[in-house]
């Protein structure tokens, strides 16, 4: 499943948001908040149920999700490679409807065709393999599922960050939003993209042409 290499980096990240977990919820102002608030309603009205919110931490986004769902309709499931930011996640959304499990983007834990929706919301370029990444998220999408990948902020200012943050993810980069767009074409179609200074957006689609591949 892993090299050494490979497994090394994974258990560095996941001891490196572990420690961050108690904390990571300070990292989301109200004016943040309310930007993704914004940034949900303007661009991201196509999300459904079940949805699969893919780097969770520590759940900021479940009340967003939640708001769009009715109870009866309302299933998350929050993943994350870190089991503190998911005990940090339980004990501050307390929700039916929604599910908490620790995962790898690289090899997910989940059937064929299970979500509507997969949101990635700050956790791209912490996949060491983007590319092997990819097919997994084609894999456990419905048919016209959508996938969106969401930062709030351009690849360059991101990877800046991420450079002075830690060891850990010093090397996490992503690339500019058109040259991801066009890696996921391979196995998406793509609906939006839009980056600058405080956004990085991709919506893609599942459409039924990729169901073969």
């Amino acid at each position: 499943m892993y090299n050494k290499k490979e497994y090394n980096e994974l258990q560095n990240k996941r001891n490196f948001f572990d420690e961050r977990a108690s904390s990571w919820d300070v990292l989301y102002n109200p004016q943040i908040l309310q930007r993704i608030h914004s940034i949900f309603n303007q661009y991201l009205n196509c999300l459904e149920p079940p949805l699969l919110d893919l780097g969770s931490g520590t759940g900021i986004l479940i009340p967003e999700i939640k708001n769009r769902f009715s109870d009866k309709d309302f299933l998350v499931v929050e993943a994350d490679i870190s089991k503190t930011m998911l005990k940090e996640a339980v004990n501050h959304h307390q929700s039916d409807g929604v599910l908490y499990t620790q995962a790898d983007g690289h090899n997910l834990p989940f059937k064929d065709k299970e979500f509507n929706s997969i949101v990635c919301f700050q956790v791209f370029p912490h996949f060491h393999d983007k590319l092997r990444v990819m097919p997994e998220l084609q894999r456990i999408l419905k048919p016209h599922g959508y996938l969106v990948i969401l930062h709030l902020m351009g690849h360059k200012e991101l990877n800046a960050m991420h450079k002075t943050t830690g060891n850990a993810v010093k090397k996490d980069k992503i690339i500019p939003a058109e040259k991801l767009a066009r890696q996921l074409s391979g196995f998406f179609s793509i609906e939006y993209i839009a980056e600058q200074m405080d956004l990085y957006l991709i919506i893609a689609k599942k459409t039924a042409d990729e169901l073969a591949t």
